[in-house]
């Protein structure tokens, strides 16, 4: 069981992330439109830089402040979106999806989609030896301006019809990069942003609209009759969604609830990860729930860049999320997206795998609690006891009695086929592989998007996965498969 390792006192994450926005009007729901109206769905989707420039990518923070319609003729409608700032790590949606809005408009022809955007970060590294685990180079930050950028659409929208639209950032469009060195970024670009029909070619069916994955935060309502539930996300907003038929309550539930169905596992305040489905009405159906506290604590999610050290039980990582107490927080207003963080452990609890049904592979580093079991490329989440924001030139330091091994979001190159096992290469440099990996699919947990099954997948296509990523030579385990 994978809740064998923090103490329940501490079990995972807070319910508001300081460093970023207030949230904006819940979603998960809609009012229907008036008459003339229909409604859209808008979500978010990430195109990441080719594979094959083995680019160390490791955030891309920012946000967006304001969507618009423009339609054929007359004046553009505003969009409110789910968070008053989408506030997010830009690489975590090159795998998962985000929800954006939904937005009820005047039935019509809509030719464009405005994106007002704040200054954003990038993080990266580079590793130019092929098979060397980590950064050789300290991680360095370039900073985008703020602007807007206008996507090409050709929307037409019906009196009381439901639909979705994609808003895609294309990265490679924003990112401007010689070898694995980046020197500028710019999301008002030419081509950074488009947009796409939803579901386009997927796994779902009927009137599902995208898969809404690790939806990470916690739980401030629940209507017991309607087995509803509604999550505050630290910086996207909240989402309300109903429990679907066939679906799962993680077996954490025996160890900090009382069961694994609705009434012996949801409970307001708790700390959850959700995954659900985006509808066509604009609600949500959860499809997995996975409860991981009933305790605020302080706690921050990054990919580790340098691998830990045993003799001092350090090592490295760039924050990617982060959540606070309730209480006495030690990291309100003091850390971003991409800050570097060197993290000491100080008298751990076993480390766990949140694996959320998936294929857990023979590892080192689930039940440690050895700085030595953590590598490159792996995203954990850190339990706090101490913590020093960072000051110029000097990274945070923060100290930690616990890890929890989470999803990393990995784009790659198909090179050999097969269920439930494939291999990929192009990863990122700094995971030190200069060969072919192994990953591995869940029957009934692994979503996809491009296919329809594994069997649609071909050598030579670009994915992007959320991966539970143990090391260069253990099989990952895969949660979902987009196709670019």
């Amino acid at each position: 069981m994978k809740r064998n390792v923090f103490s329940l006192s501490f079990l995972l994450v807070a319910a508001v992330f300081a460093l970023t926005s207030c949230s904006g009007p819940a979603g998960g729901g809609v009012t229907p439109p008036p008459t003339g109206n229909g409604n859209l769905s808008l979500v978010l989707k990430v195109i990441p830089p080719t594979p094959t420039s083995r680019l160390s990518l490791l955030s891309f923070a920012g946000n967006i402040t304001g969507i618009s319609l423009t339609p054929s003729s007359g004046s553009p409608v505003n969009v409110t979106l789910n968070a008053t700032t989408f506030t997010t790590e830009f690489t975590r949606f090159t795998s998962d999806t985000g929800f954006l809005a939904t937005v009820s408009a005047p039935a019509g022809t809509y030719t464009g989609l405005t994106i007002v955007f704040g200054a954003p970060v990038a993080t990266f590294c580079t590793q130019p030896t092929p098979g060397t685990v980590g950064c050789a180079t300290t991680p360095v930050q370039v900073v985008g301006a703020v602007g807007s950028n206008t996507a090409t659409t050709s929307l037409t929208l019906a009196s009381n019809q439901n639909t979705g639209m994609a808003v895609n950032v294309d990265l490679s469009k924003a990112i401007t990069a010689s070898g694995q060195t980046i020197s500028a970024i710019n999301l008002a670009a030419t081509g950074a942003f488009t947009t796409s029909t939803i579901p386009g070619i997927s796994d779902l069916t009927g009137t599902h609209l995208a898969h809404i994955d690790d939806i990470f935060g916690v739980v401030t309502s629940l209507n017991a009759s309607a087995k509803s539930v509604t999550v505050q996300t630290a910086t996207r907003g909240s989402i309300t969604a109903t429990e679907g038929s066939t679906a799962i309550y993680d077996p954490a539930c025996n160890v900090l609830k009382t069961g694994t169905t609705f009434a012996g596992c949801v409970a307001v305040n708790e700390v959850v990860s959700l995954d659900a489905i985006l509808n066509s009405d604009g609600t949500f159906t959860y499809t997995y729930y996975d409860p991981l506290d009933t305790a605020a604590e302080d706690l921050i999610e990054g990919v580790v860049v340098t691998p830990g050290d045993s003799t001092t039980q350090k090592f490295t990582l760039i924050t990617t999320d982060a959540s606070i107490a309730n209480t006495a927080s030690l990291l309100g207003g003091k850390l971003s997206l991409g800050d570097r963080v060197i993290v000491t452990l100080s008298n751990p609890s076993p480390f766990f795998v949140d694996n959320k049904g998936l294929f857990i592979a023979s590892n080192t580093f689930e039940h440690s609690t050895d700085a030595s079991a953590v590598l490159p490329g792996q995203t954990l989440l850190v339990h706090l006891t101490a913590f020093t924001a960072v000051s110029g030139t000097t990274p945070a330091a923060a100290t930690s009695d616990g890890l929890a091994l989470r999803y990393t979001r990995f784009t790659s190159t198909v090179a050999t086929t097969g269920s439930p096992v494939f291999s990929v290469n192009n990863l990122p440099a700094f995971v030190g592989t200069s060969a072919t990996s192994q990953v591995q699919l869940t029957n009934g947990f692994t979503s996809f998007e491009g296919y329809v099954t594994a069997g649609d997948i071909n050598p030579g296509d670009t994915i992007s996965t959320r991966t539970l990523f143990f090391a260069p030579n253990i099989t990952s385990s895969i949660a979902n498969v987009r196709k670019h």
